[in-house]
C-alpha cells in the first residue's frame, strides 16, 4: 500500500522557487537539505501540498518541476529536447576533502554541535594521525543518505506493524462479539452461597 506523500516546494526571500520535491516527512527531508545541500540555506519559506499516494505525488513533482523550472531540481528539468537549463542559479564549489570539524560545519552549513553529534553517531572521517582527521564531503553525504533511508524505513516499518496490531485487535473484538453472542447467560448467584 503507497503512502500519503508531501510534494513540498522550497523558495528563498525573494520568492523565487529553488527546489522542489517530495517526502513522507518533509520537515526531516528539509533537515536533510540543509545538512546536504549548500543552496539550503537560501530557504525562507516551504509550501507542502499532501498526497494519497507516492505515485500521484511522483506525477505531480513531475510536472511541477516542468513547468515550474525550481533552480537546484536536475531531474525533469531540462527544456524540451535540449540540455539541463543553463538559467539555474550558480552553485558555489564545496571542497571534497576539509580539515576540520569547523570547515566541515560550513560546507554543511550547520552548527559544530551538529558535527560533532555526527561524529558520534559514526560519521565516516579518516585519521591524519594524532587528533587530526580528514572528512570525505561526498562520503558524509552518502552516509546521512543511509541514515535518512534507514529511518523512514524503520518508520514504516512501526506504522506497518502498528496497523497489523490494530487489524488483529479488531479481529479478536469481533471474534469475542462472536462468542459472546453465542456463550450462554450466567446464571445469576446463588442466594445461599
Amino acid at each position: 500500500m503507497s503512502k500519503r506523500t508531501a510534494l513540498y516546494r522550497h523558495f528563498d526571500a525573494g520568492g523565487a522557487l529553488l527546489y522542489v520535491g517530495i517526502a513522507l516527512s518533509p520537515t526531516y527531508r528539509l533537515s536533510s537539505h540543509r545538512a546536504s545541500s549548500v543552496w539550503a540555506q537560501s530557504i525562507a519559506h516551504v509550501t507542502m501540498e499532501w498526497f494519497e499516494t507516492r505515485e500521484e505525488a511522483i506525477k505531480a513533482e513531475k510536472l511541477a518541476i516542468e513547468t515550474e523550472r525550481p533552480a537546484h531540481n536536475i531531474v525533469h528539468n531540462r527544456p524540451s529536447g535540449g540540455p539541463a537549463s543553463t538559467a539555474r542559479a550558480t552553485v558555489p564549489e564545496v571542497p571534497h576533502i576539509v580539515h576540520s570539524k569547523e570547515e566541515l560545519a560550513v560546507c554543511f552549513r550547520v552548527g559544530y554541535a551538529v558535527v560533532q553529534r555526527m561524529i558520534a553517531d559514526g560519521m565516516p572521517r579518516t585519521s591524519m594521525g594524532g587528533r587530526k582527521f580528514a572528512y570525505d564531503v561526498g562520503a558524509i553525504k552518502h552516509w546521512l543518505r543511509q541514515r535518512y533511508a534507514r529511518k523512514i524505513n524503520a518508520e514504516q516499518a512501526a506504522a506497518d506493524k502498528a496497523r497489523e496490531e490494530a487489524a488483529m485487535l479488531e479481529k479478536m473484538r469481533a471474534a469475542l462479539m462472536m462468542i459472546g453472542a453465542k456463550a450462554p447467560k450466567p446464571e445469576a448467584p446463588n442466594a445461599d452461597s
